[in-house]
């Protein structure tokens, strides 16, 4: 039998886990749509409303992100200002579910991004989703961003 968070008492298996991470990995190379429709998987079958909230605004972000790849910045930051919005607002309740990402972090940096003038911005300003560096497993990528 299947929970709104999808975790299979045969396997262990947490599919939202599984989902924000393919989705977190396709963000960080830059295949934001990819990213979308991984984290669209967790939108779809979320039960409760404020994580369903939280990755909402992710996938905004991701949305942005991929029109600011198309040349289309108004796209790009109305959806940024959208997604820093929702996702914002419940990011606490995320946090818990995946305490190892530092969810705080990236949105400073998402932040810092769309308050950018639009002409401004460059691919290499837009932040990475890392780890926790005091994670066991941490995502070795440059941790000053």
């Amino acid at each position: 039998m299947w929970q709104h968070v999808l975790i299979s008492p045969e396997t262990g298996y947490n599919f939202n886990m599984d989902m924000f991470e393919e989705g977190a990995g396709r963000f960080n190379e830059r295949l934001y749509f990819e990213a979308h429709e991984s984290w669209e998987k967790i939108w779809l079958t979320e039960g409760d409303a404020r994580k369903k909230a939280f990755i909402q605004g992710m996938i905004k972000i991701a949305a942005a992100f991929h029109h600011f790849l198309r040349g289309e910045l108004a796209g790009t930051s109305k959806l940024l200002a959208g997604g820093l919005e929702r996702a914002g607002k419940n990011k606490e309740v995320w946090e818990a579910s995946f305490p190892e990402w530092d969810i705080e972090r990236f949105m400073e940096k998402v932040k810092a991004f769309n308050e950018m003038p639009p002409d401004r911005r460059t691919l290499a300003d837009i932040p990475w989703i890392l780890h926790k560096p005091a994670h066991k497993n941490s995502f070795h990528r440059d941790q000053r961003r």
